[in-house]
């Protein structure tokens, strides 16, 4: 079991990467969003299903069915992939295939 302690340094590490805010964009609005949108919005839809474990919200699987690798993974720099522990990870990728988004097979992201 995971500590507050690291949550909140998790929450703070995403605060640093410009991530810990929920975005001003409705959630139905299907015009292609810039990366610090896309990142912002995942962050701000998601953190609550990544960190705790619930079920994501419609809006966060909006924003993970719209996300793009190429503005995503430059984001998963060194320091991002020390926080991410193997937990913290498979939830994540739990969340994805509960929004119907699965990553290329042998897909490599970040540092």
């Amino acid at each position: 079991m995971y500590s507050a302690a690291n949550y909140l340094q998790i929450a703070r590490h995403m605060k640093i990467i410009n991530c810990a805010w929920h975005i001003k964009v409705a959630a139905d609005d299907d015009a292609t969003l810039d990366c610090d949108s896309q990142v912002n919005g995942l962050a701000g839809n998601c953190m609550t299903a990544v960190l705790i474990g619930t079920k994501p919200s419609s809006k966060c699987c909006k924003f993970v069915r719209s996300a793009q690798l190429d503005c995503l993974c430059p984001k998963i720099t060194k320091d991002v992939t020390k926080m991410i522990t193997e937990r913290l990870l498979s939830t994540a990728l739990k969340i994805a295939k509960q929004c119907n988004w699965e990553l290329p097979h042998n897909y490599q992201c970040g540092s």
